[in-house]
């Protein structure tokens, strides 16, 4: 049994993931919350990076809509 499917099919580790990123914590902060409620999971940056990926969390790093609206129509204004 690989280590991935320790982790694969967890509700709970994707509600958490879920719920870390909602209240907008850094990746360090987050990595310390999974090392201590799922001991079970590899901790590393890379993993972290892979984890939401595949439960399909998207990560916005507290940019609101409207500067990501205001940021894709300036691009839109550009050359080509």
């Amino acid at each position: 049994m690989s280590r991935m499917a320790t982790w694969f099919h967890d509700d709970n580790l994707k509600e958490a993931m879920y719920q870390y990123v909602q209240q907008g914590l850094k990746r360090s902060e987050i990595l310390d919350f999974l090392r201590r409620d799922f001991p079970q999971c590899p901790g590393s940056i890379r993993s972290l990076e892979r984890r939401p990926r595949h439960f399909e969390i998207l990560c916005c790093n507290g940019v609101g809509i409207d500067d990501f609206m205001k940021a894709v129509e300036n691009e839109l204004k550009g050359p080509g």
